[in-house]
């Protein structure tokens, strides 16, 4: 069975994604796996999104049933104004949580593997260890949702300053720790 997966912007599993780079990738290099959270992680801010969304319409009904008596001695600028303020807010959370998701990559290249992680719009933390560095590969899915979904973490234990790089709800965590091993084996065959 393949596990290629067309070079979709989001995809959360990727092998040999065409036109991906990053800042400190040498000449030669070429990214393998492009990795970030499983899909279904974003459930919970994708909800949360759709019940806000909801919340101005469902104040607006029950406004018109006479049941807000505070909303009703707003005016309705005012109301109208609340309800734009809160889906700005709204989508602004979104949007967040969205890039959030997408700008979170792992990659593992034919030298390295590379963990980008963002906090914030802000805060850019990047860790990197060479293949030759990783002393040990380990992968663990625990949990109903994670075994139906096929997603869990991968631990990338380094002798590197970074002494363990985290693959936290990645899909096919088992294909990952396989794809590295494997790398690592040829590279030590090669030496």
């Amino acid at each position: 069975m393949s596990h290629k997966h067309k070079n979709s912007l989001l995809a959360a599993f990727v092998e040999r994604p065409q036109k991906v780079c990053f800042e400190t990738q040498t000449p030669g290099e070429e990214v393998v796996l492009l990795l970030r959270r499983h899909w279904v992680t974003n459930l919970p801010w994708i909800a949360l999104t759709l019940i806000m969304l909801l919340v101005p319409p469902f104040i607006f009904q029950l406004n018109l049933w006479g049941s807000m008596e505070p909303i009703q001695t707003i005016p309705p600028r005012f109301q109208l104004v609340g309800a734009l303020v809160w889906y700005v807010l709204t989508l602004g959370l979104a949007l967040e949580s969205f890039v959030m998701w997408y700008f979170n990559v792992l990659l593992v290249t034919n030298r390295r593997i590379v963990d980008i992680d963002f906090w914030g719009l802000l805060h850019k933390s990047v860790a990197e260890t060479t293949l030759d560095n990783v002393q040990d590969v380990t992968h663990v899915v625990g949990g109903f949702w994670r075994v139906v979904f096929n997603y869990g973490h991968v631990y990338v234990q380094t002798a590197a300053e970074v002494p363990r790089i985290e693959f936290l709800n990645v899909p096919r965590p088992n294909i990952v720790h396989k794809k590295i091993a494997q790398m690592i084996q040829r590279r030590r065959r090669h030496r």
